[in-house]
This record gives structure tokens, sequence and C-alpha cells, in this order.
């Protein structure tokens, strides 16, 4: 028995309004794509039957309203996986359509959770006090934003978004600097952990409650030493391992305070990857004028060098086999294990999407550098 899935849509408080199959009466085509760090958007689309009249199309259709949910439920018998949320998301956008064959067709689409915090702009405190600069500990610093600015009570200032709240901060994290006024929550969440480690999404944890979580040092759970996808193991198609040195750099200039013939220098090489070619030394000048501590351009400069390392990089297309299945042996987040041309390289479940028309099925899963 295949993969069967379920929609089932939500009201503002969190009733249930209805549940559709893709049998005759319900759905012909969905799409969905999760993501970490990102919304995620679905669209879900019903066909008029040549037996149902406008109006009867209309009523049937009729369960979605606005922030309202559509939930993406499946189970593989099979698989012996039950019936099981898969992925969640605010109603924004409707359209009726009428193709030139003269098909009536109705979409529906929306985005996640996390997009309530495409909803606030950070303002300045009303008491002048500057919350949106900050520095600390990622998570502690952008959940004290959040708090402040989007959670009911959270400051005198806070416009606070319905039912929603934040987590308790662990402090989790590297320091960061956070410059934020006039941004939108959602913008800073993303560009500002972009190169750190720390992930998080909004949950719901109630009928129409909604909670921000943390997740570190990834978003799921590590299951490297027990997912394996490699070209031995019939689990990865169209597999590219590529190593890239036009970029590279093996020795810095540093250049510190003063001028002139006063101005300090330092040169920070990697001998190693000197060693590899009677011509391998790549320079590069860097300013490090604005370092206070000249007992630290060497470490900046290091740094820099590991930035300009040559990269090895591994892409492949995931495939679902019985051993190694999405949903049952690996999850959206988890850190997973690669292979390739005696190559190993750890890969996180960024992102998957899920297509399901009477045209195409498809699951793509998207693998990231670890």
């Amino acid at each position: 028995m295949p993969k069967i899935y379920q929609v089932r849509v939500k009201d503002q408080a969190g009733g249930l309004t209805g549940i559709f199959t893709g049998e005759r009466k319900g759905f012909y085509r969905f799409y969905y794509l999760r993501s970490v760090n990102t919304c995620g958007t679905f669209s879900l689309a019903f066909s008029k039957m040549a037996d149902e009249t406008e109006d009867e199309f209309i009523t049937r259709t009729d369960v979605f309203e606005l922030d309202g949910r559509v939930e993406f439920w499946w189970r593989w018998l099979e698989q012996d996986i039950d019936w099981h949320l898969d992925a969640a998301y605010f109603v924004r956008d409707v359209q009726y359509y009428l193709t030139a064959e003269g098909a009536l067709t109705y979409q529906i689409m929306g985005r996640g959770f996390l997009d309530l915090m495409n909803r606030r702009v950070v303002r300045r405190g009303s008491t002048g006090t500057p919350s949106y600069n900050k520095t600390g500990v990622v998570e502690t610093v952008l959940k004290e934003l959040v708090t402040e600015q989007a959670v009911e009570g959270g400051s005198d200032w806070a416009r606070g978004i319905y039912n929603f709240t934040v987590e308790a901060d662990e402090a989790r994290g590297p320091v960061i600097p956070v410059t934020s006024l006039n941004r939108v929550l959602y913008q800073v969440l993303y560009h500002d952990t972009i190169d750190v480690s720390s992930y998080y999404d909004i949950e719901a944890v109630g009928d129409d409650a909604f909670e921000l979580k943390w997740f570190y040092p990834y978003r799921g759970d590590d299951r490297t030493g027990e997912v394996l996808f490699a070209y031995k193991h019939g689990n990865m198609t169209q597999a590219s391992l590529a190593i890239s040195r036009h970029d590279e750099v093996t020795a810095i200039l540093a250049g510190g305070k003063g001028t002139g013939d006063d101005r300090d220098y330092l040169w920070v090489t990697d001998d190693a990857r000197l060693a590899e070619s009677p011509w391998n030394r790549i320079e590069e000048f860097r300013n490090v004028s604005n370092v206070e501590n000249t007992a630290d351009y060497e470490s900046w400069a290091n740094r820099r060098l590991d930035e300009m390392r040559p990269r090895k990089s591994l892409t492949f297309k995931a495939l679902q086999t019985p051993g190694c299945l999405l949903g049952k042996h690996y999850f959206f987040g988890d850190l997973v294990a690669s292979e390739f041309m005696g190559f190993s390289q750890d890969k996180m479940v960024s992102a998957y999407s899920v297509v399901e028309s009477p045209s195409r099925k498809d699951l793509s899963v998207e693998l990231k550098d670890v």
C-alpha cells in the first residue's frame, strides 16, 4: 500500500473544519515545502467535478479562512508508519481560476507559522532604551528582541501577537552583535543567524497558541551513526564531488595600525599548503587597522586563511529506499552521514518538498553541509 496523505483544515481557533484526501471530492494537487529558518510554503488545489454545480463547488471548498491552518498528515502502513503531522501552515491567499478548457479550480496558498515574525517591525522603546542594539549570546539576544517587540506584556512598547510566547532562554550559541531598528523580525532572525549554528521555528502549542522554539547546534537529532547516504547503498544519485581551489589563499599580509614606514605588518602563511606546489604561494592583503591588539593580528589572519582553504563539496540527490526513508529513519533537521569516492561529509536535512498530483508524485530532500 502506498503512502496516503490527508489534509486537515482548522479555523483560527484551532477547530477542525474539514478533512480532505485525494479522492474524487477532495484535492487534486498539493505542494508543500519545509526549510530550516524559513517560513516554508504550501499550495492546495481543488477542481470542480463535472456533476457538481458552481454553488456546490463553493460549498465544498468554503472551509478556509484567513490565518486558519492547513495541516498535511500522512501514513504508510507498509512501512509501519501511522498517521502523523508532517507540516502545518497559515492560510494567506486564495484563487479561483477558469482554464481555457473550461475547468474551474480553487487554490489555497500560505506560509508556515514562522510568518508571524514577518508581521512586526523592530521599533525604539518608548522610554528611549536602545533595545534594538544588542550584543550577546545569539539565542539570548534574539529571544529578548522578539519578546520585547512581539509578546504581549514583553515591554511597554510591544505590539503583542495574539497568544504568542517565547520559550525560556538557555543561552546557547556564539556571541553576536545585533542592530535591528526598523527591520522586520523575520529578517533579523534569518540574516543574523545565517553564519552560526542556531535554528528556530514557531510551533503550535495549543488550539490557537504559538511559541518561538530554539534549536542548537542543529535543528534535529544527530543520526550520523545510523543513516549513511552512499553510492554502495543505492540511496544517492547524481552525486558530484568537487575540489575547488580557484579562490585559494595561502599567505596573508595583515596591515595593522600606523602609517607609512611606521605601519605594523605581519605575514601569516599556511605552510602545509605552500609545500603542495612550488607555485602555491597565493598572497592576499587584509587591512586589520581596526584591530586594537596587535597580538590579535595573527588569529584574525588565520581565520581568513581558513576561509580561503580549498573546499571539497559533495552534492547528490537523496533517494528514498526501504532502509533510508524520510519520516522513518531520518527527519527534518537531522544530521546524517554521506560518503562518495572515499570522501565523507556530515549533512543536515535542511529542507524537503512534497508534490502530489495525478501526473506527478515527488519528494525532494535538500541536504546542507555541516
